[in-house]
């Protein structure tokens, strides 16, 4: 019963799949795009923390700041309640598969919540051109959430217990994911890889602090941000130095201001300035400047690459090969993927191959995973039903990542026509989001094989009991139907919060107070020139912070790039934050 509720799961069209919401939003059709996430994720289902993350941007992108606030505020609930995964949740998912279970988030994305909802005061507030006190405070308090999650990141060690159960069911599942984990070894990129913390939300938080003259607090947050992006933030997702740069300096601008830190303030401008940028930071506590961030493309969405999983009886082992379908392109980062986290692709599995007697391994060791299963490890294999199980090849599948291909190849900022600055990337949403993929892809595939593998061996079992097995043609029968049922149901989980941007940029810099027109002129990998302008009124006492979103797609749609000030992009509302050298 089971496996037919489960094949009619799959094999039922899921509405909202058949078109890219994320295409919608590039292509500015944002209501339409608006349903495709309603029928995609439904507010009440597994698929709720989606459903309201996505909505959430949305109206973010649309200028609908109050409602989208209800949908992060209903998504910052959700993943509180979703820290701990329950026991039935668990069991669930090793039934079903983590597809039919509920959504929780990555860590990352949970944090972008509380960005979002600071943005959407300071947009509101920003919309009569000058930001009230009270949304102020509201965006303060947001910024205050995001550093107790960014605090608690920063001490976590792992906070998803593993806990005890004597179910058979549990019992046999744990000795065979402890079965890979023994088979595959432990992964030594997990820490090089590992989200640890957030320099640019630390930066965001420290701006937001300075816009409301609380410059100790910002000067605390700046310096967090200049610390994180120096000691491997900046390396770890390729970001510039000159982010590193343009902390210090903002980090040493707001102890200028504060007037306390005279003493510290002079030993970093000589530890951390070179004498063009020591010479600017005297003067730019006086200034009154510009701050732009720029929401760059979408994250991409998460793909799903199938295994296929055969047992060696000769040589006691298990192999792994993926099965490549898809356009060429496709195929091509499948097979990339399973040889950078799967493969035999070392000397020592070479050799280990080669001992094993399978020269054809040995040579084809990028396309396969071999499995040794020698001494304890069979017997247990074979205790626990696996062997009989694996007669007939079984699919597993986990989820990937594809090449990140960014959308933009720079940006620039033009003032009354003369340009002023290069927008850095400060922030690598994709680079983030693959990392933590391949630094959790063990994992995936230790729970994906412990599942099909419990399954199989309960399927097996029922066909044993039931005498279908020595039935001839009609044995034969239900074995390809168990394997039909175990293609149709092992489904990674390629769910992702999709509109995030896929990188952030800013620049900084000063002007003189009044009203300008600001030019952000984009160009894309593929060459084409997307033009954005505004109008900006910017005082002397309070930084002004312009955020707008560019999509390469804009590139179709707006302007022509010969005319800076005239272009037809339409422009966003603006508010206030200065650039470095």
């Amino acid at each position: 019963m089971l496996a037919i509720t489960l094949m009619t799961g799959c094999v039922t069209t899921r509405q909202g799949y058949n078109v890219s919401p994320t295409s919608q939003v590039k292509n500015g059709q944002l209501l339409a795009a608006k349903t495709t996430f309603r029928l995609r994720y439904s507010d009440s289902g597994k698929d709720r923390l989606l459903h309201h993350l996505e909505l959430g941007t949305i109206n973010h992108l649309m200028g609908n700041y109050t409602q989208s606030n209800i949908h992060f505020s209903a998504a910052e609930q959700l993943s509180e309640e979703f820290y701990t995964t329950s026991i039935s949740e668990k069991a669930a998912e090793l039934l079903t598969g983590p597809q039919y279970t509920t959504y929780k988030g990555f860590v990352f994305e949970n944090t972008f919540i509380n960005y979002f909802k600071a943005l959407n005061y300071l947009k509101k507030g920003q919309e009569d051109h000058k930001l009230s006190p009270t949304e102020i405070d509201a965006a303060l308090v947001e910024i205050r959430r995001l550093g107790l999650r960014l605090s608690e990141l920063t001490r976590q060690t792992g906070g998803y217990a593993q806990t005890n159960n004597t179910d058979k069911k549990q019992s046999t599942a744990s000795e065979i994911y402890n079965l890979f984990k023994r088979a595959f070894g432990n992964s030594t990129a997990g820490l090089e890889l590992e989200y640890k913390d957030d320099a640019f939300a630390h930066y965001l938080s420290g701006l937001l602090y300075e816009t409301n003259r609380d410059f100790d607090s910002a000067r605390i947050e700046y310096k967090k941000a200049a610390t994180a992006y120096e000691n491997g933030f900046a390396k770890q997702y390729q970001l510039n130095n000159k982010v590193v740069q343009q902390a210090w300096f903002d980090t040493i601008k707001v102890m200028l201001k504060d007037g306390g830190y005279q003493q510290e303030a002079k030993r970093l401008i000589n530890q951390k300035l070179n004498q063009q940028q020591a010479q600017k930071v005297v003067k730019a506590s006086q200034q009154a400047e510009l701050v732009i961030i720029q929401h760059v493309g979408t994250v991409p969405e998460r793909q799903r690459i199938n295994i296929l999983l055969t047992l060696d009886k000769r040589a006691k082992s298990l192999v792994l090969s993926p099965i490549l379908s898809g356009p060429f392109a496709q195929r091509r980062e499948k097979a990339y993927w399973f040889q950078m986290l799967y493969a035999d692709n070392q000397l020592f599995d070479i050799i280990k191959n080669y001992i094993a007697g399978d020269i054809p391994a040995a040579v084809m060791g990028t396309q396969q995973k071999r499995i040794p299963l020698g001494g304890d490890l069979w017997n247990l294999a074979e205790d626990i039903g696996m062997l009989d199980a694996l007669n007939t090849p079984i699919t597993v599948s986990v989820p990937y990542y594809p090449a990140i291909k960014p959308s933009l190849s720079g940006s620039s900022v033009y003032i009354n026509g003369k340009k002023y600055a290069e927008l850095e990337t400060v922030e690598s949403l994709s680079l983030i989001a693959l990392q933590e993929q391949i630094r959790s892809a063990n994992e995936f595939i230790y729970a994906s094989l412990t599942r099909e593998i419990v399954k199989a061996i309960f399927a097996h079992k029922a066909l044993k009991e039931t005498g279908l097995l020595d039935k001839g043609i009609w044995g034969d029968i239900a074995k390809g139907a168990t394997a039909l049922v175990n293609i149709l149901t092992a489904q990674a989980d390629t769910r992702n919060w999709l509109t995030l941007p896929e990188s952030i940029k800013l620049a900084r810099f000063n002007l003189p107070v009044g009203e300008h027109k600001v030019s952000l002129m984009s160009k894309t990998s593929d060459g084409k020139n997307i033009n954005q302008t505004y109008t900006v009124k910017v005082a002397a006492d309070q930084p002004y912070i312009l955020q707008t979103k560019t999509y390469a797609e804009q590139a179709n749609t707006v302007n022509k790039p010969t005319n800076l000030v005239n272009s037809s992009a339409k422009p966003t509302h603006v508010s206030q934050i200065s650039s470095i050298e």
